[in-house]
Order: C-alpha cells, then sequence, then structure tokens
C-alpha cells in the first residue's frame, strides 16, 4: 500500500513494504503494521476497522513478548474468526467488530473511556483535534465532514454532561458527572476482561485445566481459577465474587465435582454466559466415571476427543457467545 498519511491520525508518515504487510511510523507516534486486508471492503467498514485499531494502540502501544516491546501486526479475516494465532502480535480486526460501538450509549461510553485514558486526572485540560476522530468513532469520510461529526459529538457529551468547556482558555476538562459515568464503566470493564474456571481441581485434570487457560487467554481474557487467588476470606463467598467479577464461566463436567455444577448455577442466574465442556468418552459413558447429570446434559455443550480439539472449540464458543476481549 502507498501511505503518505497515517490512516489512523491523518498526519504525515513513512511506510515501508514486507511479505506481511506495511509498517506506519508516523509524525504522532503510531507505529504498526497493517496488512492490506483492513482496506477492502466497504469504506464505512474500513472506517470503523482503523476506529478499532486506534483505540487499540491507544489502551497498548505495544505488544510485549519474552519482555521485549514488539509492534502490532493488523489484518482482517471474516473466516479466521476463533482461531489461534501463533504470532502474537498479529491482531484480527474481525474479532473485534462485533464489540463496535453502533448504539448511542455505547459510542459516549466508549468515547468517555477513551478520553480517560488519554487524560487521565481531573484537572487535564485537552482540546479537540482532527487526530482523535477515530477515538471518538468518527464514520465520515471526507476531511470537512469529519470535523462537523466531532463538532456534535463534542456538543452531546456537554449535554450529557460528562465534559465541561473552560471559556477563558478555549479548552475542555472532563467533568464531576463524566468521572462519575467513568466509575461506573471502570467496573464494567474490569468485568468484561476475566473468564472463571470451574471443575474438579488434582493431577487428574491439570491438563483440561490448562487447555481452558490457554483457550480463554487466546481470546484476551484473564483467567479466574480460585484455588490461585490468594486471599483470606471464606471459599464459598470468594468463588461467588470472582464469579460476578467475570464475563463469562466454563465449566468442565468430565470429572464429577458438585461445586462447578454449583458455580454454574449461580453463574447462570446471574446472566452469565456459562460454557460446558465434557470429554466425549465421559459423555457417552465408555468411561468408568458416571455420564453428566441429565439437567446439564441437555445444555448445548462442547464435546471433545484431545486437548488440541478442546482448545480450538471453546476458543470459537467464546468468540461468538460472549466475543473476544477487545481490551489487549
Amino acid at each position: 500500500m502507498d501511505i503518505e498519511h497515517c490512516p489512523l491520525c491523518y498526519s504525515k508518515c513513512t511506510s515501508s513494504e514486507s511479505e506481511w504487510g506495511t509498517y506506519i511510523n508516523c509524525d504522532s507516534g503510531h507505529q504498526f503494521t497493517i496488512h492490506e486486508s483492513v482496506a477492502y471492503g466497504d469504506k464505512k467498514d474500513v472506517i470503523r476497522r482503523y476506529n478499532l485499531i486506534s483505540e487499540i494502540l491507544l489502551g497498548t502501544p505495544f505488544k510485549v513478548v519474552n519482555m521485549m516491546r514488539e509492534k502490532w501486526k493488523f489484518f482482517y479475516a471474516e473466516n479466521e474468526i476463533g482461531f489461534d494465532i501463533q504470532d502474537p502480535t498479529k491482531v484480527n480486526i474481525a474479532n473485534n467488530m462485533q464489540n463496535y460501538p453502533f448504539s448511542f450509549s455505547d459510542k459516549m461510553d466508549r468515547i468517555m473511556l477513551n478520553l480517560s485514558k488519554q487524560y487521565p486526572n481531573p484537572h487535564d485540560l485537552f482540546v479537540w483535534e482532527e487526530k482523535n476522530a477515530r477515538l471518538m468513532f468518527c464514520e465520515a469520510e471526507l476531511p470537512d465532514e469529519v470535523r462537523l461529526e466531532e463538532r456534535a459529538v463534542i456538543l452531546l457529551l456537554k449535554e450529557l454532561g460528562y465534559v465541561k468547556h473552560d471559556n477563558d482558555k478555549n479548552m475542555y476538562s472532563i467533568s464531576a458527572s463524566g468521572w462519575s459515568r467513568l466509575s461506573v464503566l471502570h467496573k464494567k470493564e474490569q468485568a468484561m476482561n476475566q473468564g472463571f474456571i470451574a471443575m474438579r481441581f488434582g493431577s487428574e485434570t491439570q491438563s483440561i485445566r490448562e487447555t481452558f487457560r490457554d483457550a480463554i487467554r487466546q481470546c484476551n481474557y484473564a483467567v479466574s481459577i480460585i484455588d490461585e487467588k490468594e486471599h483470606n476470606n471464606q471459599i464459598v463467598p470468594e468463588i461467588f465474587s470472582e464469579i460476578s467479577k467475570s464475563k463469562f464461566i466454563v465449566v468442565d463436567i468430565s470429572f464429577p465435582n458438585y461445586g462447578a455444577y454449583y458455580e454454574a448455577g449461580y453463574a447462570q442466574g446471574l446472566g452469565k454466559e456459562v460454557i460446558v465442556c465434557c470429554k466425549k468418552s465421559v459423555f457417552d459413558g465408555k468411561e468408568s466415571i458416571s455420564r453428566p447429570h441429565f439437567d446439564i446434559s441437555q445444555k448445548a455443550m462442547i464435546i471433545w476427543d484431545n486437548e488440541e480439539e478442546l482448545v480450538q472449540k471453546l476458543v470459537r464458543r467464546i468468540d461468538a457467545t460472549v466475543g473476544k476481549n477487545t481490551v489487549i
């Protein structure tokens, strides 16, 4: 691709070609490699992809691999959603699209979160610049239209009471109402970053535990396993607390465990997504271990033969039911 201006902030940039894509280094500090697939398709969809890329780079400019800072590589492939990408620096934007803020309220909330990352202190003052259009999820194509859309977003945030204007300095800051809203959003954001594992713990289930951990991390979520958490509380309230903070729960019923059944029911009652997994030989009754209880065996679950199949199926199921985490 022939790129003279950064597709994220419109500033001048230098670019160089590689076998995989185009490396971009712009005057505003963006450094990343982008595959030509990102720019293919409907113009509005392409703009939305760039908006998401800008948001990712705002939160995490680099990927840390083996204690080294590596630059992100972005591509778009709908047929690879849910599949494991061996290179941890590669990000398939197709995975992130289902979490794009299409509604008005979702868009305003995401803009506020982006503002708080740029200006984390209550006394921070800022001006609105064209380079921030991506972080405001503007979708206009022409520069004049982008500026009009930015202005409209500013007025909406003011009407909501989330930002205030300093007339003397002609600058903006996040208001008290804005910080109050952000405190709620940050709690929700924390809950979106975690998946809980419910299962029997022991040497016979260690490989299943590690497979669950691998799949959850591939979807960009933190992993919560109660026997790995340091605490001084009673165990049941602590389990309930971890489940309440989780976006979803992954349950193994290959090895009977009444606690795991109980935790799955509690999560279901909270409206959490519950993903049940069972080894095929157990599900078919071919092992001495008792088959899953009738009530839970009616639920659509992941039936697997080996750990390699389990991790692939679980990644796809997480992506299809809750979506991959966009906060990398």
